[in-house]
């Protein structure tokens, strides 16, 4: 039997990426950023276990949406208030933010329909590829 929700745990584990290119390939990282990547390797740890077995309300599945919203929040503030990036970068950042916003709106909106039904499940990993988009803007530029 296929489990489509398997494809999250996939998406998942590119969330480690920006704290691994902070640690390994940059010689002095920005703490704030450091910070940042931490917060979003907690995310991708927390969001691992969860696909693994998606049990709708649990404890695991509240924590990690608790994370994932500070997350979010916090990294539009460092990229709207703190980081100065070309306003190019800026302006895709953005534009990323609100299709993220979007994608979770329609993954929430599938996820109340049917839990971890196709439509849910793509749209949330639409989201991650967004999310993870807009984190690379924001640790790589």
């Amino acid at each position: 039997m296929f489990h489509s929700h398997k494809i999250l745990i996939f998406s998942s584990t590119f969330f480690i990426l920006p704290f691994l290119y902070l640690t390994y390939f940059v010689e002095t990282p920005n703490e704030t950023e450091l910070y940042l990547s931490k917060l979003l390797l907690g995310n991708a740890i927390i969001s691992l276990l969860f696909w693994h077995n998606p049990i709708k309300h649990c404890t695991i599945h509240k924590l990690d949406s608790f994370l994932v919203r500070v997350s979010v929040i916090t990294i539009f503030i460092y990229i709207a208030c703190i980081k100065q990036i070309e306003y190019t970068y800026k302006s895709l950042f953005f534009t990323l933010y609100a299709f993220f916003l979007g994608l979770a709106k329609l993954s929430n909106v599938f996820s109340r329909k049917e839990w971890c039904s196709d439509q849910h499940i793509f749209y949330h990993f639409l989201m991650h590829i967004v999310g993870i988009s807009g984190s690379y803007i924001a640790f790589l530029r």
